[in-house]
């Protein structure tokens, strides 16, 4: 027996698969419908004549569409997408002047949009995208993105004993225990109330741990059942995909610690996309987190909404930083450091955030930057000059490592600037501002100096 298989379409709505059955000529071995448009006819070649089924078909309102030599199972249509259930294994090839209605709203990053709800989404040049829970999951620079993150708050104080754990899945999990005296290494001290202890804990994070930063929050109760009046975000350190996850162990019952997990998938950190449970008290062994976003998947312009003070930032490509683009205001601030006295000799100093009379130290005191944004304008006055002309150099540094903001003057100077250069950091970068000097001073040394500068988000 040599069967092949005819395909057709129905082109007249008046009729149906019986009038086949009753009027083909051939004797079919199988004949099957999809959906009521589509018809496949088996046919056994070395028994029937098909030379007139083409014209047959016709007559009874099917047009050839293909044959023979069409795979599926006749009936099913194996082949075809059917309304529910189906996918496309190929590509959807429209007819000129053909067009796709009827696509609903999408909810998904996946799904397709339609030209309404595109053109509802991209406003004032921006590209919405996800939201996130605080503006500090945003990293500037060339190894920037979005940080992956998860919330918690302490719903009751945590005794001696009790662990907080943070796991990377991978062999980097950093266990954080509650102690009653003074706190060593990853340990956090038990406060009089949950809310100084929560601070503690997130102090502790912020000192020791090598892949995360914690910070508290007042603006994102809406995520919990209770609506705790403080709460706290710990977030990656550098962007990551791995699957971080919060668990611990605690005495009085695991409802002591609330968390919300974001679970897996690119969905947004809005209320609705997360979880509310009771810390784990083991290992959940899957990601918690929500998204994370890597430098080289950022699109320019594309705009992230913070649920916990509504800013809205966009993704500058040029500059490779996060702007504010909405919400609170995003002029720059001045941020000063000063010392008394920075000494003759040419050991390194380091001025003080703010103003101090004494001698600068030798010890780096640092300042921790709350947001997203940029250092600019670095200005230097020297309120006493100093009798020689040797240069002193006033760098600002991130992170230990010196920048090109930076001022070079006499120290007989009483004014220096470096208007020209600007540094992009981060929320959670330590700043400080490092005195160098080309030589041992002589004669009056330069006094009573402070350094300002422009930070702007």
């Amino acid at each position: 027996m040599a069967v092949v298989r005819y395909r057709y379409r129905k082109t007249d709505p008046n009729v149906d698969i019986n009038h086949i059955r009753q009027r083909v000529g051939a004797t079919p071995t199988n004949v099957g419908q999809s959906q009521g448009q589509l018809v496949d006819i088996d046919i056994d070649t070395a028994i029937d004549n098909i030379d007139d089924l083409d014209e047959v078909m016709a007559a009874l309102g099917y047009a050839n569409i293909q044959g023979p030599g069409v795979t599926g199972t006749p009936g099913d249509a194996a082949e075809f997408v059917r309304r529910v259930g189906d996918t496309m294994t190929g590509n959807l090839v429209m007819s000129t002047g053909a067009t796709v209605t009827g696509l609903p709203t999408a909810t998904n990053p996946t799904e397709a949009v339609s030209l309404a709800q595109l053109n509802a989404t991209v406003i004032s040049g921006r590209i919405w995208r996800e939201a996130i829970l605080v503006p500090e999951q945003l990293l500037n620079g060339g190894s920037g993105g979005i940080l992956q993150a998860e919330l918690a708050y302490l719903a009751a104080n945590l005794a001696a004993g009790d662990t907080f754990i943070i796991d990377d899945g991978v062999g980097g999990a950093e266990t954080y225990t509650a102690v009653a005296g003074a706190p060593v290494g990853p340990q956090f001290q038990v406060g009089g109330s949950a809310a100084v202890t929560q601070t503690n804990l997130v102090a502790s994070i912020n000192a020791n741990s090598a892949l995360w930063s914690a910070i508290e929050t007042t603006g994102l109760d809406d995520y919990f059942a209770a609506a705790p009046a403080g709460q706290f975000v710990v977030y990656r350190t550098a962007t990551s995909t791995a699957a971080d996850r919060i668990y611990g162990v605690i005495a009085g019952g695991q409802a002591g610690v609330k968390v919300v997990e974001f679970a897996t998938g690119d969905q947004d950190y809005t209320s609705a996309a997360g979880t509310e449970s009771d810390l784990p008290a083991a290992d959940p062994a899957a990601k918690r987190f929500g998204f994370g976003r890597a430098f080289a998947s950022l699109i320019s312009v594309e705009t992230h909404l913070a649920v916990e003070d509504l800013t809205q930032w966009t993704w500058d490509e040029d500059d490779d930083m996060w702007r504010m683009t909405g919400g609170a205001t995003s002029a720059g601030a001045p941020i000063t450091w000063g010392a008394g006295d920075i000494a003759k000799t040419t050991t390194t100093r380091y001025l003080f955030p703010g103003y101090d009379d004494d001698l600068a130290q030798t010890d780096i005191i640092q300042w921790r930057v709350p947001r997203n944004g940029t250092v600019r304008n670095l200005r230097v006055r020297c309120n006493a000059v100093g009798a020689a002309a040797t240069n002193l150099t006033y760098t600002l540094r991130v992170n230990g490592v010196g920048t090109a903001l930076a001022v070079t003057m006499a120290a007989s100077s009483a004014d220096g600037s470096n208007l020209a250069n600007s540094v992009v950091v981060s929320a959670g970068d330590l700043v400080d501002i490092e005195v160098t000097k080309a030589a041992v001073l002589v004669g009056a040394k330069p006094y009573d100096i402070v350094a300002s500068v422009e930070f702007a988000s």
